[in-house]
């Protein structure tokens, strides 16, 4: 495997198609009937790898540019400022600007982080023991055993947050039993499939990626349809009447809200953000009974989008520029199994895959062993 910085660059472009593509499916209701969300999380998994893993494997087509690339290259490699030892170029600039962005964000999300951690370590207790009652109705909720459940008027919206030891936060509204058991059943999906690593590292990823707008777009996407995987997991577990009250809760919630940014960004909320379009989406799933048990097409749409992760490292553009006869000497690794041609002008080195090399003048100790042939035609 090989990595340059145009391997990463072809990486950065699929992951704004694979965003891009979420973004236009999550809109089409007859897409989410017949092969329901997780083909969406598929996809969401590969635009994590893609971008971890942004190399050219054995099946890799590469395509040299003699022109453009290696110019660009050249570009941004030029110096045009010498600070002492420092060649200042374009190159050393962006990457400076690239990673200090970064490096400042992330501090700022940790930073935050444990802000909130601290916070919610002061914040008492509820009290309330019905709300435990209720959480344990829940399947699974053995996973919570330990948690604390926090109602406080700060918070706009149920979400949990933690890892190792959760911690449910609740505003301080007056819910019903049915909407309380929606709830739990919501927030204990989110802990249960790890969706506050997912949202973790899809910030880390937009972190890196600050400069690109399409990232931001698929840290949101990512969240909605996490919102929505919760939400099937709560439709699958309760009756049509306890439905309207969870569809009713979801919007006493929503009024709740007073920003349109969450409570923290390491949290999973109920609702996670105040977008009207996001919460109608939803509504209209529920209402639809898209969540329902129902035969899915899934094996028709996984393979294509299995095939169109494969496809986005079958090809990828590198800079390539020839060499010539000052870049062959003694040291070069030069195999056995090379071969020269004869020419007007000297000679023509090929490698043992029948590829040119370099054009030679004059035959040094590195080329002594190699056969020598009269033309191109001669060699079997």
């Amino acid at each position: 495997m090989q990595f340059t910085i145009f391997t990463l660059a072809v990486a950065i472009f699929w992951v704004s198609i694979f965003a891009k593509v979420i973004s236009s499916l999550r809109r089409q209701m007859l897409f989410l009937k017949y092969f329901s969300i997780y083909p969406l999380l598929l996809v969401l998994l590969f635009c994590i790898l893609r971008l971890l893993l942004p190399v050219e494997w054995p099946f890799t087509i590469i395509i040299n540019s003699q022109k453009v690339l290696p110019f660009i290259q050249t570009f941004l490699r030029t110096s045009f400022l010498q600070i002492g030892f420092l060649q200042v170029s374009l190159a050393l600039v962006i990457s400076v600007l690239w990673g200090s962005g970064t490096v400042s964000i992330i501090l700022k999300r940790v930073r935050d982080y444990y802000r909130f951690r601290r916070l919610l370590d002061f914040l008492p207790e509820t009290e309330n023991k019905r709300l435990y009652e209720i959480l344990s109705m829940v399947n699974g909720h053995r996973l919570l055993a330990n948690v604390k459940i926090i109602v406080h008027d700060s918070i706009e919206s149920p979400a949990i947050f933690g890892f190792i030891k959760p911690v449910i936060l609740l505003p301080n509204i007056n819910f019903s039993d049915d909407e309380l058991l929606a709830i739990f059943i919501h927030e204990s999906t989110h802990y249960q499939f790890g969706h506050g690593i997912i949202k973790c590292v899809s910030e880390f990823i937009c972190a890196c990626f600050w400069w690109n707008p399409f990232f931001k777009k698929l840290s949101l996407e990512i969240a909605h349809a996490l919102e929505m995987h919760s939400d099937k997991a709560v439709c699958k577990k309760i009756n049509a009447d306890q439905i309207k009250s969870y569809l009713f809760c979801i919007t006493r919630v929503a009024n709740n809200i007073n920003c349109h940014k969450p409570f923290s960004s390491m949290t999973c909320s109920l609702v996670e953000e105040k977008n009207d379009e996001k919460l109608k989406h939803r509504f209209k799933m529920i209402l639809g009974g898209y969540y329902q048990n129902r035969k899915k097409c899934g094996f028709i749409i996984i393979p294509v989008i299995i095939i169109m992760f494969m496809l986005s490292y079958s090809v990828v553009l590198q800079p390539y520029s020839m060499p010539d006869q000052n870049t062959i000497g003694p040291c070069d690794d030069i195999s056995s199994e090379w071969y020269l041609v004869e020419t007007e002008d000297g000679y023509d080195l090929y490698d043992s895959t029948n590829k040119f090399i370099a054009q030679v003048t004059y035959i040094d100790e590195s080329l002594n062993d190699l056969k020598i042939y009269k033309k191109l035609e001669d060699v079997k």
